[in-house]
């Protein structure tokens, strides 16, 4: 379900845009990475300011956000997609909410 699900995504970022070699920001690096070949990181636990930290410092460029699996300082992100300073909110697919991430 979960590699599934991934692969749509990858597919939805590709159609937006994302290239190969762009690194995401996702719950579970491994199984994205295996999905999609793309470099990943883990979500960190914290609120939006430690989101932007990690992104910058690892050159995320995209941020994955999974109903089930969202760091507490983060519910606000996922609740109001549209409403984030630094993040661009580009879709929902499998209840895995999509942003394009301004970091640099």
């Amino acid at each position: 379900q979960e590699g599934f699900a991934y692969s749509q995504i990858s597919g939805y970022l590709v159609g937006k845009g994302a290239a190969a070699g762009d690194t995401i920001m996702v719950a579970n690096p491994p199984g994205f990475y295996l999905a999609s070949g793309n470099p990943s990181i883990a979500v960190p636990d914290g609120d939006v300011h430690t989101l932007m930290a990690a992104a910058k410092q690892y050159h995320a460029l995209y941020l994955i956000l999974e109903s089930g699996s969202i760091p507490a300082g983060l519910i606000p992100v996922y609740d109001n997609p549209n409403g984030q300073i630094d993040l661009t909110y580009l879709g929902e697919i499998e209840h895995a909410r999509i942003f394009f991430i301004h970091n640099q």
